[in-house]
């Protein structure tokens, strides 16, 4: 991503101007599922995306305090960081981990808008600014099916589970971890993963092997997805 020259469109200005309105936007006003899907995802990654600029971030996102608890927008009057539209609404209001408590309190008027039950695949449509990132995409209501199947399938099949039949060793990425009890737990993670691999040989691989195979999680990688 070539932040600096993306700020500098007559497009991503735009953006700012529109976005402002959102402040005047009442979300719960979505009519389906699919619609909220594809809102709740697409204001995440322009969200990150702005926030790179706007903090100067130069390396990592991991490094800069509050990325994604403290920079918000603000829609309907009430303010939305990047930690509550994924753990507050499209992971249906979970708390974060290391944290006692959900994203959003019983008493919080966004909390509401919690999906229920949540989408596991958000986890491979969210840009966190970071090279362990999915790829940016740009979601429609009509679509969402689709481009959450293909935002699976594509990021599993680039490197986010690597299996090795003859070791019998499978290299998972991280997300899968984090996200596990939205998939149904560690069974239902090898379910999905079985499910969206191109792979017929892999497929069957884990499927057949799936309790035999030593997992390892592959480490997150913060640094800034800058283009060089």
């Amino acid at each position: 991503m070539d932040y600096a020259s993306l700020s500098a469109t007559m497009e991503f200005q735009n953006y700012i101007l529109e976005s402002q309105q959102l402040a005047g936007f009442d979300p719960a006003t979505l009519d389906s599922r699919e619609a909220q899907l594809a809102f709740w995802i697409n204001l995440y990654n322009i969200l990150a995306i702005h926030c790179v600029e706007l903090l100067g971030v130069s390396s990592s996102v991991s490094e800069e305090n509050g990325f994604f608890d403290h920079q918000a927008c603000s829609i309907g009057g009430l303010a939305y960081s990047l930690n509550d539209i994924e753990y507050g609404i499209l992971r249906g209001n979970i708390r974060k981990p290391n944290r006692v408590w959900k994203q959003f309190r019983k008493w919080d008027p966004r909390v509401r808008l919690s999906l229920d039950p949540p989408e596991p695949r958000v986890g491979f449509a969210l840009v966190r600014a970071a090279r362990s990132s999915p790829p940016l995409r740009f979601c429609q209501a009509e679509q969402i099916e689709g481009q959450l199947h293909r935002a699976a399938v594509d990021f599993i099949g680039n490197g986010g589970v690597i299996i090795d039949r003859e070791k019998g060793t499978m290299s998972v990425s991280r997300i899968f971890r984090d996200y596990s009890r939205d998939f149904g737990g560690d069974q239902g993670v090898m379910r999905f993963i079985a499910d969206h691999l191109e792979s017929p040989d892999d497929a069957g691989c884990l499927r057949s092997r799936a309790g035999k195979l030593k997992v390892q999680f592959q480490e997150f990688n913060w640094a800034l997805n800058r283009a060089i």
